[in-house]
């Protein structure tokens, strides 16, 4: 083979593996998303939770088991057992212990399973990683106010799946840390609240709540969108682009509150709920 040549092809397949390497770290590249709530696919009536990540508004699923779903709706919900169930021990054994939940991190997508890592961390020490089915680590990270992070890999995907919300029960959204649920008639007397449709805010966390959102508040449009479902809410919010103005009701006065769409720092502020 003549030198030129085959120093030609030397410098092809060098920038082969260049843009490959390159192709790959961009996959890999970890993505903070916020979980929004948990439902099932219509098509399988598997569970499944929904992951929003703000800069492209779009909504990552993540099919998951029955009982994980179960528990990661129970931290939705800030449902308090009376007795700790398995992630609250989990939980409670990492405060014990003196370290923190960082984040948990779903890295990779192999022949349709998740797989996932907790990073822990502790005063003085390297971080540590621990394998972890990205479900279990879902239903951990709602209760620690943890960070979740997905790839760029997994943001690509393009999972075809049809979202409801489970069959008689009281559905969950939480986005831009606005936790929102369907306020019903109980709750309506209970919190007189007006018959207008509305979301009902049971939780606010970040600048959210820096810029005056209150649990109790009833929210009654997104940028002038009406929302009738908190998957309404949540469509309306992903459709907002950085910022969204809220239209609510509080105490007999409707207010205008501006709210941007990112995803907050759970540990910078204590966090308020109804």
């Amino acid at each position: 083979m003549r030198p030129a040549l085959l120093a030609l092809l030397t410098l092809s397949l060098a920038g082969l593996l260049v843009f490959g390497h390159a192709a790959s770290e961009e996959d890999d590249e970890l993505v903070t998303v916020e979980l929004s709530t948990v439902g099932l696919d219509r098509q399988s009536g598997t569970p499944v939770a929904l992951l929003r990540e703000p800069e492209s508004g779009e909504v990552v699923p993540i099919f998951i088991g029955v009982v994980e779903a179960q528990a990661i709706l129970q931290g939705l919900h800030e449902v308090d057992a009376p007795r700790p169930m398995t992630h609250d021990l989990l939980a409670n054994t990492i405060q014990s212990l003196d370290a923190q939940l960082e984040a948990l991190q779903v890295h990779d997508l192999r022949n349709g399973t998740y797989h996932g890592r907790l990073l822990l961390s502790r005063s003085g020490e390297d971080n540590i990683r621990v394998d972890s089915r990205p479900s279990d680590g879902l239903a951990l990270a709602v209760r620690t106010g943890s960070r979740i992070e997905v790839t760029r890999k997994i943001l690509r995907a393009d999972l075809d799946f049809d979202f409801e919300a489970p069959e008689g029960s009281q559905d969950v959204v939480r986005a831009a840390g606005i936790t929102v649920v369907a306020a019903d008639s109980e709750l309506r007397q209970e919190l007189e609240l007006p018959e207008d449709e509305g979301m009902l805010v049971s939780r606010v966390e970040g600048a959210a709540a820096d810029q005056g959102i209150q649990p109790g508040d009833l929210i009654l449009a997104v940028d002038e969108v009406r929302p009738d479902s908190p998957l309404a809410f949540l469509d309306a919010i992903r459709a907002a682009g950085d910022s969204a103005t809220l239209t609510i009701w509080r105490d007999g006065a409707e207010l205008e509150i501006t709210v941007p769409t990112d995803i907050p720092a759970t540990r910078e502020r204590e966090q308020e709920r109804l």
